[in-house]
């Protein structure tokens, strides 16, 4: 039966997403996050939603993946906890929708379950054995009800400004917020765009929102650049050259202002100049 649900949900390829992050993520980078009080009070199930925002090249895809590793391993340790995650993406229509992240989300959340819940098989039946598509209404009842099955569910939902229905997803996210009779944490990350800064502002609590764009990114940056200009070989010029290599990673330290974005060699080999 499971296998007959997932086939009719289609859900998205997430993991190439994650693979590809966590491939780009430099070891040792999000340590300032992942052992913040913050992320412990969320990980503990003290805080409901939580915000992580910051503008292009600021690291929130390359934290979400370092997040959701960490969250993975936890899940595997106390099979208590469930993870599900869903990464929004410029570079793939079928990822910016957001019927399709409630589809992704349910679907991850059944291989949790001990057997395929009522509600869904129901709503599967409904839908005439899967011949015909439900609504995203129907499909957040029985994620709902999903939900409610598992005791310590985790959501993580990685750049919402990249979705193409903002009104649908923050519908979405705030019904989720809801539901305050499951144990449903979630975590957001997005550029800090005015719709979306106002859609959060009574579903995420001051204290519970983090910029990437602040002091606490300086060292990720910096270990970013090292290993950039010591391993790429677009850099490869520089790296029998320490002295050189070292006054360009200070000086891109410097002039980085929370962007992980490294410039092309013949841009540093002019600045030089």
């Amino acid at each position: 039966m499971l296998d007959r649900v997932q086939e009719w949900l289609a859900p998205t390829d997430q993991l190439s997403n994650l693979r590809k992050s966590l491939k780009l993520r430099t070891a040792g980078t999000g340590k300032w996050y992942l052992q913040s009080a913050q992320y412990e009070a969320w990980k503990a199930g003290g805080t409901s939603f939580t915000w992580l925002y910051g503008s292009a090249g600021s690291g929130k895809t390359i934290l979400s993946a370092g997040i959701i590793k960490d969250m993975q391993e936890l899940c595997v340790e106390n099979p208590a906890k469930s993870l599900a995650f869903f990464f929004f993406d410029f570079n793939d229509v079928e990822k910016q929708d957001p019927v399709n992240m409630v589809k992704s989300l349910l679907s991850q959340l059944l291989n949790r379950c001990n057997g395929v819940p009522d509600a869904v098989r129901s709503l599967h039946a409904t839908c005439e054995n899967g011949r015909r598509k439900a609504s995203q209404q129907q499909l957040l009842q029985v994620l709902r009800e999903t939900l409610e099955l598992l005791p310590a569910p985790f959501v993580v939902l990685d750049a919402l400004d990249e979705c193409s229905d903002w009104d649908t997803l923050f519908d979405t996210v705030m019904e989720m917020q809801s539901w305050g009779e499951t144990t449903l944490r979630v975590l957001l990350t997005s550029r800090k765009e005015i719709m979306i800064e106002e859609a959060l502002e009574d579903i995420v609590l001051p204290n519970n929102r983090t910029c990437l764009e602040s002091h606490l990114v300086d060292k990720d940056i910096g270990t970013y650049v090292q290993e950039r200009l010591a391993k790429d070989k677009s850099f490869k010029r520089w790296q029998r050259d320490p002295e050189t290599q070292g006054e360009i990673e200070k000086t891109l330290g410097r002039k980085a202002h929370g962007m992980y974005s490294l410039p092309s060699p013949y841009v540093i080999s002019q600045s030089r100049c």
